[in-house]
């Protein structure tokens, strides 16, 4: 059976929903009160496919400011990027373009998914949050990142842009 390993950068401002995203995914867990990531968590996720085993990696990065440095040297060998933003903050959607810049310019262009967290509290009518992007938004990130697609993912709204 072949063996295939991967190694992806999990990326974007503090507080986005990274590693909690990660645990939901890799453990089919979600922690409530997830604790900032201090440099890095490293998580697998072995999948099983037909005649052949995939181990991904997933690196979550921190995205504190003052550890950005060192930060860096953990996207050596990545083979993709995800980068994560919260719906309802509209800071971290405005960081995408630099995150996508950052890893431009360390590892030349890899495959990149953009995923917008925390769609349920935008949706939940006991939740007073609202979605701090719109579809002008969206089309201004798109070209700006030459984005060849945007879509939605999930039946439930989370986002990805597609590369060429």
């Amino acid at each position: 059976m072949a063996e295939y390993l991967y190694k992806v950068i999990v990326i974007g401002d503090n507080f986005v929903g990274k590693s909690s995203l990660l645990n939901r995914y890799v453990n089919n867990r979600y922690v409530e009160n997830c604790k900032k990531t201090i440099g890095v968590d490293y998580l697998l996720k072995v999948i099983h496919h037909d005649e052949c085993t995939l181990r991904i990696q997933f690196w979550d990065i921190c995205g504190q400011e003052h550890t950005k440095q060192l930060s860096r040297s953990y996207y050596k060998d990545a083979s993709a990027c995800v980068i994560v933003f919260d719906l309802t903050n509209k800071n971290s959607f405005n960081s995408i373009k630099q995150w996508k810049e950052e890893v431009d310019n360390k590892l030349g262009q890899i495959p990149t998914l953009i995923l917008a967290n925390k769609f349920d509290l935008i949706v939940s009518p006991d939740n007073p949050h609202s979605s701090c992007i719109d579809d002008m938004d969206l089309e201004s990130l798109k070209d700006s990142i030459h984005a060849t697609d945007c879509y939605q993912v999930f039946k439930h709204g989370e986002l990805g842009f597609h590369f060429q």
